[in-house]
């Protein structure tokens, strides 16, 4: 029986057209690309993620460590945006891409590659409170290149701040505020191929002022004499802060303050930890006026900022 060739081939086609069909119905949409450098990197690193418009996580991988390609599916249409999430003061551009998946005309659907370039290397740091693991947020950080150029950011809760995209080279660190004191201030720092991590403790924060107001009968006292104390380390030195003998003082306080006219007391620059502070009934040198003076002390802790304690005392009567 003599077999019809081309019917056969005809047949076999029509198949295969159905199974190439229903193969691509099949496929799993989504998006993919690389993430692209000049510089030697472990891709793996790097994540990407793909999120819904009102920022839900819907997928996340890493990149292969050898090409930096990734590839994240997609289930259903709609509105996603990808984002590059490499570690702390990596840069790349872009850092993130807006998609409208309709499953047709879109990049994923059509399967174009959605790169990730990287742009330079950062440096990371934190400005610490002496003695402590965190830091303040607010205090003013620069970071100035060889040619004197700067550039500025603050830092955040704990004290941490990064610089970024930044190209090798040789850089200075400097940290300030207009109201404490950082020893020390400023560090170098090379940049070459990889992250920068200044290491703890390179920039911290000396002291916090701490001030507080005295008042009797609702208007502010001057001369009445507050006295800081520490269990934990009773004689250190506060900077700005008077430390001459006074007679009558209970026990050994670090320093002292007098109020001024508008019933303000204050210390210079104390370090973090837990104080104390007591008022004199009797001014020294003045043994007729004697105050009634409430409460008898009080308690408060420094950590990571100025503290003003309104109305730490309250003169109640004058004798």
């Amino acid at each position: 029986m003599a077999v019809d060739l081309g019917r056969v081939i005809l047949i076999f086609s029509v198949v295969l057209a159905s199974f190439l069909l229903e193969c691509r119905a099949n496929d799993i949409l989504g998006c993919g690309g690389f993430v692209k450098s000049h510089a030697n990197l472990d891709f793996s690193k790097i994540e990407i993620g793909l999120y819904t418009k009102d920022g839900a996580l819907k997928e996340r991988t890493e990149c292969a460590p050898t090409n930096g390609y990734y590839f994240l599916p997609l289930y259903e249409k709609g509105e996603y945006v990808l984002k590059v999430h490499p570690p702390a003061g990596w840069s790349f551009e872009p850092s993130q891409v807006e998609l409208l998946v309709d499953g047709e005309t879109d990049r994923c659907s059509s399967g174009q590659d959605i790169n990730f370039t990287f742009n330079g290397f950062g440096i990371t740091g934190k400005v610490i409170t002496a003695g402590q693991s965190e830091g303040p947020s607010g205090v003013s950080v620069q970071l100035v290149n060889e040619k004197g150029d700067k550039r500025e950011t603050v830092t955040a809760a704990g004290g941490e701040f990064h610089f970024t995209p930044v190209i090798p080279g040789k850089y200075t660190v400097r940290a300030s505020h207009p109201k404490w004191k950082l020893e020390p201030s400023q560090a170098v720092v090379q940049v070459k191929e990889g992250n920068t991590v200044l290491a703890a403790g390179t920039l911290a924060v000396k002291g916090y002022d701490v001030a507080g107001s005295v008042s009797s009968h609702g208007n502010p006292l001057a001369g009445l004499h507050v006295l800081l104390y520490s269990k934990e380390n009773p004689k250190f030195r506060v900077e700005g802060c008077q430390t001459a003998l006074l007679q009558g003082v209970p026990d050994s306080p670090i320093c002292y303050s007098v109020t001024d006219a508008s019933g303000v007391f204050s210390f210079g620059l104390v370090p973090a930890g837990d104080y104390s502070l007591l008022a004199l009934a009797k001014s020294p040198g003045q043994a007729i006026v004697q105050y009634n003076v409430r409460p008898d002390s009080v308690k408060f802790t420094v950590k990571h900022d100025s503290q003003f304690i309104k109305d730490a005392f309250e003169v109640n009567m004058v004798v």
